[in-house]
């Protein structure tokens, strides 16, 4: 499902306005339901979610308007234990990889999140955009 999606996602990037709200609209239908939480963020030339499906909602009690409204978001509710690993592995990251990091949700309970990231790099080298899954793993350790 993933692999089906990192195209639609993706493609909401390159094309126009009107391509890419059909497209958002397509993912928004995709996603619609799934218990992961799919993102497209870019970095550059701001930080910016341009696309991150609804189930973030249940997992951290903050919507996908929350984010379209604070890039980063993330940062300020990653557990402060976790803030500077996660800023490395958000911001500096360098290759894609997946990582386990435990955030705070709106309502004060403590989640723990494995992020997959996919990089997406310009000519120089330098990331401009990442897309990703997250998955609560909360639940699965009984908290």
């Amino acid at each position: 499902m993933v692999i089906v999606l990192d195209d639609v996602i993706a493609s909401m990037a390159v094309v126009s306005d009107k391509r890419a709200d059909h497209d958002e609209d397509g993912a928004r239908a995709v996603t619609r339901g799934a218990p992961d939480v799919v993102f497209y963020y870019q970095l550059s030339p701001l930080p910016t979610f341009n696309f991150i499906s609804a189930s973030v909602t249940r997992i951290l009690g903050y919507s996908p308007g929350d984010h379209y409204e604070n890039p980063m978001l993330w940062m300020e509710i990653v557990d402060a234990d976790d803030r500077e690993w996660f800023s490395t592995f958000w911001i500096q990251s360098r290759s894609s990889g997946r990582e386990v990091f435990r955030f705070i949700r709106r309502d004060g309970r403590p989640a723990r999140l494995e992020i997959s990231l996919t990089l997406f790099k310009d000519e120089r080298g330098s990331t401009r955009a990442m897309q990703g899954c997250v998955r609560d793993l909360t639940q699965a350790n009984g908290k």
